[in-house]
C-alpha cells in the first residue's frame, strides 16, 4: 500500500512538472529589440558672485552685496532636451512654496536651447541680487529660502536645481540639489511662447 501511494505522488508531481515546462514555453519570447530610454534629465548647478571683484574671497560674500548669478544645466540624459526658458528665484521650497510671499526674488527669464546628452551650457542672469545684512536675513527667513532654477518647457515648469545660502560671519553658498530632473525631450515637444507669470524681481 505504502509502495502504492509513494508511485501515486511520483506520477502526480512529475506531471505538475511537465505542466509547468510547457506553459514557460508558451510564454512569448522576451524583446530584445525594446530598451528603455532614460528621457532628457536636466540638473542645474547655481552659482554666486559678487558684482564688484568676483574673483575676490570666493565662497565669502559680506552682508549687503549685490550678486550675480549663474546657472550651469547639464543633460545627464540620453536624449535632447527641448528647448524653452530657464530663471531663477529666491523662495521657500515645499511645503512652503505656495504662501503669498514665498517668492521674494525672480530673474527675467532667458532662452534655454535644446541641449544634447551629456552637454553643458551656462546661463548668465542679467538681474542682480543684493544679499541683506544680517538682521534682514533673520527677518525676511533667508535661512528658509533657497535659489531655485526653473525651466519653463511649453506650459510646463520644471525645477531642475536649488541653492541655499547660509551664513557665519559671511554668506555661503549652501547645500544644492544634486538630483537630475526629467524633462521634455526634443522629440516630443516644440518651443512656444511662454506667458509671463513673473513677479516683481525683489521685495527686499
Amino acid at each position: 500500500m505504502r509502495g502504492f501511494l509513494n508511485r501515486k505522488v511520483f506520477t502526480i508531481l512529475l506531471t505538475s512538472a511537465g505542466l509547468m515546462g510547457a506553459a514557460l514555453h508558451a510564454l512569448p519570447a522576451e524583446d530584445n529589440s525594446y530598451r528603455e530610454v532614460a528621457g532628457a534629465l536636466l540638473n542645474t548647478t547655481i552659482h554666486a558672485s559678487p558684482v564688484k571683484s568676483p574673483r575676490e574671497n570666493q565662497g565669502r560674500i559680506q552682508p549687503g552685496t549685490r550678486v550675480k548669478l549663474t546657472a550651469t544645466v547639464k543633460n545627464m540624459g540620453d536624449v535632447p532636451s527641448a528647448p524653452g526658458k530657464i530663471f531663477l528665484r529666491f523662495a521657500f521650497p515645499k511645503p512652503l512654496n505656495r504662501e503669498p510671499t514665498s517668492v521674494i526674488f525672480e530673474t527675467d527669464p532667458e532662452g534655454l536651447p535644446s541641449i544634447p546628452p551629456g552637454e553643458t551650457l551656462t546661463i548668465n542672469f542679467k538681474n542682480v541680487h543684493q544679499w541683506p545684512s544680517l538682521f534682514d536675513y533673520i527677518r525676511h527667513d533667508w535661512a528658509m529660502r533657497e535659489y531655485e532654477a526653473v525651466v519653463a518647457i511649453k506650459d510646463k515648469e520644471y525645477i531642475t536645481g536649488t541653492r541655499a545660502i547660509s551664513f557665519s560671519a559671511y554668506y555661503y553658498e549652501g547645500h544644492e540639489e544634486k538630483e537630475p530632473v526629467r524633462v521634455s525631450s526634443a522629440d516630443h515637444i516644440r518651443e512656444t511662447p511662454r506667458k509671463s507669470t513673473r513677479r516683481n524681481s525683489s521685495r527686499l
